[in-house]
């Protein structure tokens, strides 16, 4: 009977083990998974940082083109 009893703990042990280890894994999975989530989200907010800055380095190219234009003008005439 030592031997039977041993062998359930023994089973219990690997299968205690086991849980651990798949509890262990799907936690890492999640935690990378939030990461991947955060880390494209800032990827995203980069990339309307970079297309805010265009926008408004081609209205500062409009507005010194235009300025320039009228300062043209005025010295034709």
């Amino acid at each position: 009977m030592k031997t039977f009893n041993t062998f359930r703990e023994d089973l219990n042990d690997r299968r205690l083990q086991l849980r651990q280890k798949q509890k262990a894994s799907q936690q890492a999975a999640s935690e990378k998974a939030a990461q991947n989530r955060k880390s494209f989200a800032q990827g995203i907010e980069d990339k309307k940082q970079e297309v805010a800055d265009r926008q408004r380095k081609v209205k500062e190219r409009e507005d010194i083109k235009n300025e320039v234009k009228k300062e043209m003008e005025k010295d034709s005439e």
